[in-house]
């Protein structure tokens, strides 16, 4: 998980979902945002918003 949530970290809005899910052997998208979500305690979509609003200035 930790490897999927760097590549979601890096890659930013850019980062599709479904592409980080079968890259990490996720069976699917929702598979991976219910995951995601029972570890870092937001939804991916929510946690990258959340790092912009952190990072800037």
């Amino acid at each position: 998980m930790q490897q999927a949530h760097d590549e979601l970290v890096a890659r930013g809005s850019t980062a599709g979902m479904s592409e980080v899910a079968a890259r990490w052997h996720f069976s699917d998208a929702s598979h991976f945002i219910r995951h995601f979500t029972s570890v870092y305690g937001a939804t991916p979509a929510a946690y990258l918003k959340n790092q912009r609003k952190v990072g800037s200035p």
